[in-house]
C-alpha cells in the first residue's frame, strides 16, 4: 500500500497531496500505537485498511474527512465555497446560482455530472437546476440552504395566518 501517514498538525500538507492525487483525506486512530493521524488514500486503499487493519473495534478507526476523488472532488470544493458564503449571509439570502452567479468557483457544465449532483444533493441543501438539452439552452444550478427554505416557509405560514 503506497500511502503516506501524516500527523494531525500536517493537515495542510496532507490536503495538498490529496488534491494533487485526487484521493481521500482520511483521519485515523491507531489503537496499537495510540496515535492519531491522517492518510491520503484511494477508495481501494481505504477499503483494504478497513477490511484488514481496522476490522476490529479495538484496533482503532479510520474515516474520510475530505473527498477529492475524480467523482466528487469538484463537488466537495464547490460545497465548501457555498457553505462559506452561506455563513456570511442571512437565512433569507442563502440562494446561489453556482453555475452563473458564483465566481468563487470555476464551475463548468462538464463538471456537473451525476456524481456531482448526487454529492451536492446529499449536502442537505435544496437543488434546482436546468442543464442544456436539445432545444433548450438555459443552464442554471441553484443551491438553496435549508435555513432559507425554513425561513420562507415560516413567512408563508405567518402570511396565511394573518389572512385568516
Amino acid at each position: 500500500m503506497k500511502n503516506k501517514k501524516f500527523w494531525p498538525e500536517q493537515i495542510e500538507e496532507a490536503r495538498t497531496l490529496a488534491i494533487q492525487e485526487k484521493k481521500f483525506l482520511t483521519r485515523e486512530y491507531d489503537a496499537l500505537s495510540d496515535a492519531d493521524g491522517l492518510r491520503v488514500l484511494t477508495k481501494g486503499e481505504l477499503e483494504e485498511l478497513k477490511g484488514s487493519r481496522y476490522s476490529c473495534i479495538y484496533a482503532g478507526w479510520i474515516t474520510v474527512i475530505e473527498d477529492y476523488t475524480e467523482e466528487t472532488g469538484k463537488a466537495w470544493e464547490v460545497l465548501q465555497a457555498v457553505n462559506a458564503r452561506f455563513r456570511e449571509l442571512d437565512a433569507e439570502e442563502q440562494v446561489i446560482d453556482i453555475l452563473n452567479d458564483f465566481p468563487d468557483v470555476e464551475l463548468g457544465l462538464a463538471d456537473i455530472t451525476d456524481d456531482f449532483i448526487s454529492y451536492m444533493g446529499a449536502s442537505g441543501h435544496d437543488l434546482t437546476y436546468s442543464l442544456p438539452m436539445e432545444g433548450r439552452n438555459i443552464a442554471y444550478f441553484v443551491v438553496t440552504s435549508r435555513a432559507c427554505l425554513e425561513d420562507e416557509n415560516t413567512r408563508m405560514m405567518m402570511a396565511e395566518a394573518a389572512t385568516m
